[in-house]
């Protein structure tokens, strides 16, 4: 990471907390602007700090998460969703108020970095246990209207795309070349008649797929 990130952590289990403060911590990536425990404490910090990224458990003890999205957003942090939870709708949802990356509470601490790098340079991102969810659900589940134009493995670029991988992400992901990727990317945008990742995401939201 180029630059130092000022992080505000609104998690409620202490051990869980320490680890994250702990591991980022170490890893010389961030320091803490506050660290809090629930949805109340973290709307009366808020105003008062500094901060770059926001680091966000969905299941807090008073509300959700999700409900601080946009306060962060709207003081400037780009948001990374913590969640033992991956439900399409809940990542949907998650993306869908602003947020910049998801992340699982079982993945490693590079992944956590990996997320707030891309979170703090303006990209989207999900974990590994996450994107397998995006997955699952554009190949399979009941949201596939949106990608039935698509190959099997154009649904598992696309979502890949979605996600914020780069293209050898997802050629070392799928075991293909990068001249694969590029080639199913120019396939993917024309069907979907979209011109950028970006643009990508956002029709994945629309039909509840992908950020």
């Amino acid at each position: 990471m180029s630059r130092i990130a000022r992080v505000f952590l609104v998690e409620d289990h202490p051990l869980t907390s320490a680890g994250i403060r702990t591991v980022l911590n170490r890893a010389d990536v961030c320091e803490f602007a506050a660290a809090v425990g629930t949805h109340a404490q973290a709307v009366e910090v808020l105003p008062q700090i500094q901060a770059d990224i926001a680091l966000l458990d969905i299941s807090l003890p008073d509300r959700s998460g999700l409900e601080l999205i946009e306060p962060c957003t709207n003081r400037g942090l780009s948001v990374v969703m913590l969640s033992m939870h991956h439900e399409v709708t809940l990542l949907a949802e998650a993306f869908r108020r602003g947020a910049r990356a998801y992340v699982s509470k079982h993945s490693a601490p590079q992944t956590v970095i990996r997320a707030i790098h891309y979170a703090l340079h303006g990209q989207r991102y999900v974990c590994g246990m996450a994107a397998g969810v995006l997955l699952d659900a554009v190949t399979r589940g009941p949201h596939t209207k949106g990608y039935t134009q698509l190959t099997r493995r154009e649904a598992e670029v696309a979502v890949c795309i979605a996600s914020g991988r780069s293209t050898t992400e997802i050629a070392r992901r799928l075991f293909v070349s990068t001249k694969t990727v590029d080639s199913h990317r120019l396939s993917i945008f024309r069907k979907l008649r979209v011109s950028s990742a970006l643009q990508l995401a956002r029709y994945s939201i629309a039909v509840q797929i992908a950020e």
